[in-house]
């Protein structure tokens, strides 16, 4: 295995120096990091010590679910659905979290494209928009979802750390992660009876082109054939009009 220690970290570097933060921004930064890392690659044991401090240990048994189990907690895990949806050549796969779990921000939200996390504006509005009215406004899913996709259709060079990456069809990818997640929920039960939209009315995964910005140029609609394109929220009141 591999240890590897870190200990007052740029001390000798001024000009780096300079723009530290305080050291638990620098540790949460750094503990991010290794917790991405461990989701990306469940196969791969880790175990962060912080301060001395045990802050967690992935069992490297190569499930995803046990890699979660191990970063976020066990209230979380139980609490998310699994995804395994695919289409076009593309496969999204992982853990979406219930509609009643969301959190308050964006933070727990991690895709990971041909194993490297990426943050991705397309990502995010494809996940928000398969709950739409199913969680609070204010309120943001959690997920781990991979995504295996050709790598001829994505650039991981936008952005100088590759974070940020572009799609060469970001309708196929808004598309792709919607309905996987939208598979997820109705197969879970907690959303049913989906129905075509009639020719006039707006796509369910419609988005404005203001909202993608630099991501996508125009909105994104989904195709008539597909077989999910609508639903009604299932709330367990059998006195509810459908």
């Amino acid at each position: 295995g591999t240890t590897i220690i870190i200990r007052d970290l740029f001390f000798n570097v001024p000009a780096r120096q300079k723009f530290m933060k305080k050291d638990v921004t620098e540790a949460n930064a750094i503990s991010s990091i290794i917790q991405k890392i461990a989701l990306s690659h469940p196969e791969i044991s880790f175990k962060m010590i912080r301060d001395n401090k045990f802050e967690f240990n992935s069992s490297g048994d190569e499930s995803l679910f046990s890699s979660i189990y191990a970063v976020y907690g066990k209230a979380l895990a139980n609490d998310m659905l699994k995804v395994d949806y695919s289409d076009n050549g593309i496969r999204v796969h992982g853990y979406t979290v219930k509609p009643l779990y969301a959190k308050h921000n964006r933070s727990f939200q991690n895709f990971f494209v041909n194993g490297r996390y990426i943050k991705s504006l397309t990502c995010s509005l494809a996940l928000e928009e398969a709950y739409k009215t199913l969680i609070m406004v204010g309120k943001f899913p959690a997920c781990v979802l991979k995504l295996d996709i050709p790598p001829s259709i994505v650039d991981v060079n936008v952005h100088p750390a590759k974070i940020e990456v572009r799609f060469s069809d970001e309708k196929l990818i808004f598309n792709t992660i919607f309905f996987a997640v939208k598979n997820a929920l109705m197969s879970s039960g907690l959303i049913y009876d989906f129905q075509l939209p009639e020719k006039n009315e707006p796509s369910a995964a419609s988005v404005s082109t203001q909202q993608q910005q630099n991501f996508v140029q125009n909105s994104v609609n989904v195709s008539k054939n597909n077989p999910i394109q609508a639903y009604t929220y299932y709330d367990n009141n059998p006195d509810k009009p459908k």
